[in-house]
């Protein structure tokens, strides 16, 4: 039965999965890593962070020319994303440079269209179609449709990368120095690049069992169009025995790293929301006291729904859209709704999201209760208060992380 048009007011067309995107690529692998004994949630949370990381490295004509740091200590010329030199990081050595990270006006639709994108490939891949994803309509960020047990699950999205793998490439001389540019700390130099093709380009991924990095070799690629990353990556894990399977494992470590708050390993520091370096020198901006000023990553930085105001925003959202919502025409169908994310909030669910996710609501008069979360769903922890949403997002035994 086709969605009642009261409810289908607030989606729009279902989206079309793509066998020969990135997104399905990345779906793949990481099934068949969960037949190698990594989780399969997580493994889509490392994809999520690929397919965020290639919207934010282009520009308008293909890669971002501009931005880049050269670090003389380092082999590369640098795309740094946070405030950081990386290579200096895991010499535990600290030099501010302003990092690349887009504004908040381009963060929220690259994360929100990374999860639809992943959403819509996974359940291509291992539901033949039955769920299907959409772009929602205000007030609802994205919608997910099952014609045959007629049910909508209505979602606000609230993500965010855990990283964002820096692109780096030979030194060379296709880097142009910033002309006026004032001097910096420890040999470092902010430039451009002079041209986007045949050009050697890596991510720098740390390493999962040291304080070290390694490079994702990306090969000689032509830089100037939109899709130069979504090829490239694509191609590199088709090709490369085992890359995929790498990065998951030093995502795997960032992650726990992350949840620990283990600031003595160096790749901690790599992760979004990291906040101010301990160990600074002659390389980063200190206040009157001697302390640390600026941050390598904002603290309040949104990894997965882990920021204190989003938690807050999106439990009313969640009202707001029931109370919008739970009262349509439905013609049977059964109205949900959801907090959807990449990551869930690993440092703050138990002080913001545990006393609230099985709150149940009603109106005075009314015969009906509804939850307040009939699901609150990422890649790394599933709370499920309706059976639909436990059988639906099964990429976690248990629903657990």
């Amino acid at each position: 039965m086709p969605i009642p048009p009261e409810l289908g007011a607030y989606v729009g067309p279902a989206a079309i999965p793509n066998e020969a995107s990135l997104a399905r690529r990345l779906v793949r692998s990481s099934i068949d890593l969960s037949h190698q004994g990594i989780p399969l949630g997580l493994a889509l949370a490392a994809s999520f962070d690929l397919l965020v990381s290639i919207r934010y490295y282009n520009g308008r004509n293909g890669i971002q020319r501009a931005g880049w740091l050269w670090c003389q200590a380092s082999a590369s010329d640098i795309f740094v994303y946070n405030n950081a030199c990386p290579h200096c990081v895991f010499q535990d050595r600290y030099f501010y440079v302003q990092g690349n990270k887009p504004e908040s006006g381009t963060i929220g639709p690259a994360t929100s269209g990374a999860l639809r994108d992943l959403l819509c490939e996974y359940f291509a891949e291992t539901a033949a179609g039955a769920i299907r994803v959409h772009k929602g309509r205000e007030p609802v960020d994205i919608g997910l449709t099952d014609e045959d047990g007629q049910c909508i699950l209505f979602c606000e999205i609230k993500s965010g990368p855990l990283f964002v793998p820096p692109l780096v490439t030979p030194h060379g001389g296709n880097f142009r120095a910033q002309a006026g540019a004032m001097p910096m700390a420890g040999n470092h130099q902010l430039g451009s690049l002079a041209d986007a093709h045949g050009i050697h380009l890596s991510l720098l991924v740390p390493t999962h069992n040291a304080n070290g990095y390694w490079h994702w070799n990306l090969g000689a690629v032509d830089a100037r169009g939109n899709e130069w990353a979504d090829e490239a990556l694509r191609r590199s894990i088709e090709d490369t025995p085992n890359v995929f399977r790498d990065y998951v494992n030093s995502w795997l470590a960032l992650w726990d790293s992350y949840c620990a708050k283990d600031r003595d390993v160096r790749r901690f520091w790599m992760t979004n929301a990291c906040g101010r370096p301990r160990n600074v020198g002659e390389g980063w901006p200190v206040d009157n006291r001697g302390s640390p000023d600026k941050t390598i990553s904002d603290p309040k930085t949104s990894v997965g729904m882990d920021r204190t105001d989003d938690i807050k925003k999106s439990t009313f959202q969640m009202l707001d859209i029931g109370l919008a919502l739970k009262n349509k025409d439905a013609n049977g169908w059964t109205v949900l709704v959801g907090l959807l994310s990449n990551l869930h909030a690993a440092r703050h669910h138990q002080e913001y999201l545990a006393p609230y996710e099985h709150i149940i609501w009603g109106t005075r008069g009314a015969n009906d209760i509804r939850n307040l979360f009939d699901g609150i769903i990422s890649f790394s922890q599933i709370t499920a208060n309706h059976e639909w949403v436990g059988n639906v997002f099964d990429w976690l035994p248990n629903g657990e992380g």
